[in-house]
């Protein structure tokens, strides 16, 4: 994989789709852990790569103690990371696993389903949704 001047072959390396492996290794690791943490590690790739606890409540429909509990098995693995209020995956890799635990057919609904839900929780000021509007509706459309 290493060319002679010590320099990394790119070519070589995706052909060996090594990239893929990182993912399908996560993914055999995910699914490993119990369901109720691999459901909120998926809402949490919904989110983006860190998604702070109050916005995993309101997608999970659960408190900050049920999700810090869903969660607790993926900090302990080192999958993500607890910041002060909020998670954030430690690979973008990582991140595309627990996406991908998503069934592909209900990928859209679920984005539809977190960006409505996050708009109901959007506070109004002066007739008008903050500016968060547009990332709910980035969070709404599916990748």
């Amino acid at each position: 994989m290493m060319l002679r001047d010590g320099s990394w072959d790119l070519n070589r390396i995706h052909a060996k789709g090594y990239t893929d492996n990182v993912v399908d290794l996560m993914v055999g690791k995910l699914t490993r852990l119990p369901v109720e943490t691999q459901q909120v590690l998926q809402l949490l790739a919904c989110l983006g790569n860190v998604a702070e606890v109050v916005m995993l409540c309101i997608v999970r429909g659960t408190g900050a103690e049920a999700v810090h509990a869903d969660l607790w098995e993926a900090v302990r693995q080192e999958l993500i990371v607890r910041l002060a209020d909020s998670y954030t995956f430690v690979h973008d890799r990582v991140q595309e696993a627990a996406y991908s635990l998503i069934p592909e057919e209900l990928r859209a609904a679920v984005h539809l389903r977190i960006g409505r839900l996050l708009a109901e929780h959007t506070p109004r000021r002066s007739g008008r949704r903050r500016s968060s509007r547009s990332s709910i509706n980035s969070i709404a459309a599916p990748c």
